[in-house]
């Protein structure tokens, strides 16, 4: 099933649970009216300009709590202004009149959404383009949001996105400077995905309905998972597909898997069967069996997991060996995990660097000799009469040679230690850098580039 196909109807807006803002990050809004761009968040800075009524913004982070809530904004078109911050409050207290137009405009992007890869895109471990470079992304394939954030490109706002897929997790850029989408637009795990099937069920030109399940071939979906229904379908008491009939879930329905199962087709043929209960729609908390693929093998459910962001995020923890607020945000440990392997290494540069060999004061009195043009003890004479000084002068002046060979030893022992002391001292710095996590600016390693800006089209038939 293509990931774009005719412009499905517009979702309407989300219930609100008490105590949500009514605005989400990601969202383009229209201005409502008239408001002020702060630098900061504490919107008592200096004032960067005066949004205008009908201007629009995209946002990227909120913060606060009803009453007093803000949010950090990109005026679009991007570039033309700087980002900044403003108050999503009502203006006037005793009438209302909310700062942003409901619902969002074409365009947004959500949290948690899945997308699909318009164009390619490369992947960085950083939020900074200039980052480390982590893997590249081909269109067709497809990415998790797990957050979003901004950076400057010469010295343009950027909007950035965290993304999982696969065992890769990094940042891309979802849209460029110019607005232009590298990923396709269209949540594949809102309702849209069932538009999309039933246009892929309608025009085979796209090359048909998704058929995810192959005889002989692992089972894409798995227990302890949310899925879609993309059709509706008949549920039944037990996995045999002759039992009875208990009802019919409705196309768009969420459902809890609990178990799954191979089951023969009569006929000739196996296909996988799922334990669901209703977690959304009509028929919710209803329980039964349901065929996961059609007599000719296309997705009677979808295959996306709608607990991934859950199970991800469960696995950035996991990954990150030091301590983490339990309501850090996923940009935040993954700030984590890359200073964690940053200083890891570092660590093991210094630990395979050539080793310094054990100084002792025999060593250095040793290199000392050798570094003196090979004066050790001087050789034996059999006339035992020259082994004693002839003069006072000889005498005094043999043990200023000695003496001298005393302070050389001092010296180079002093300074051996301190060599040693200050590379102890980096190597433990390079270690507390774990508990920081901070990212430092580093050189990018591999040379490969982000798109430029420049303008992109899809190359389907969607218009865009």
């Amino acid at each position: 099933m293509p990931c774009c196909g005719s412009k499905p109807p517009r979702e309407p807006e989300e219930t609100l649970a008490e105590g949500d803002c009514r605005y989400k990050v990601g969202g383009r809004y229209r201005l409502a009216r008239a408001v002020q761009l702060f630098s900061d968040e504490s919107l008592g800075g200096s004032c960067q300009s005066n949004l205008k009524r009908k201007e629009s913004v995209l946002i990227i982070h909120i913060e606060g709590s009803p009453g007093s809530w803000k949010a950090q904004v990109i005026p679009q078109p991007t570039g033309e202004l700087p980002a900044g911050w403003i108050s999503l409050e009502d203006g006037n207290p005793g009438k209302p009149s909310p700062p942003l137009e409901l619902p969002k405009l074409d365009g947004s992007w959500e949290m948690k959404a899945r997308y699909c890869v318009k164009n390619a895109a490369t992947v960085r471990k950083g939020l900074a383009i200039d980052s480390d470079w982590a893997g590249e992304l081909s269109p067709g394939e497809e990415v998790l949001v797990m957050d979003l954030g901004m950076t400057a490109a010469s010295g343009k706002a950027r909007l950035r996105a965290l993304v999982s897929t696969g065992d890769m997790i990094g940042w891309i850029s979802p849209e460029t400077v110019a607005g232009d989408h590298l990923l396709q637009p269209v949540n594949l795990l809102s309702h849209k995905v069932v538009d999309l099937h039933r246009v892929s069920l309608r025009n085979s030109s796209t090359g048909g309905p998704r058929k995810s399940y192959h005889v002989g071939g692992n089972t894409p979906w798995e227990a302890d998972a949310t899925y879609r229904m993309l059709e509706k379908v008949p549920v039944r008491q037990s996995p045999e597909l002759s039992s009875a009939e208990i009802f019919k879930v409705s196309a768009g329905s969420l459902v809890a898997v609990a178990e799954l199962h191979n089951v023969e087709v009569p006929g000739g043929g196996w296909c996988p069967v799922a334990s669901i209960t209703v977690e959304d729609g009509p028929e919710k908390d209803r329980k039964g069996w349901v065929r996961c693929s059609a007599k000719d093998g296309h997705d009677l459910m979808d295959t996306r997991d709608h607990k991934e962001y859950e199970k991800v995020l469960g696995k950035m923890r996991k990954s990150l060996s030091g301590k983490m607020p339990m309501d850090a945000s996923p940009a935040e440990i993954q700030a984590g995990i890359v200073a964690e392997e940053q200083a890891k290494a570092e660590a093991e540069a210094v630990a395979a660097s050539p080793s310094l060999p054990t100084v002792t004061l025999e060593v250095v009195k040793e290199e000392v000799e050798e570094g003196a043009g090979g004066y050790r003890n001087p050789p034996e004479d059999t006339d035992q009469d020259q082994k004693q000084p002839n003069t006072f002068r000889d005498a005094f002046s043999e043990e200023k040679l000695r003496q001298e060979e005393q302070q050389r030893e001092k010296e180079a022992a002093s300074k051996a230690e301190q060599e040693l002391a200050k590379i102890r001292q980096d190597y433990h710095e390079k270690l507390n850098q774990l508990d920081s996590y901070h990212q430092e600016e580093r050189p990018v390693v591999d040379p490969r580039r982000e798109l430029d800006d420049k303008p992109t089209w899809c190359s389907c038939s969607c218009g865009h």
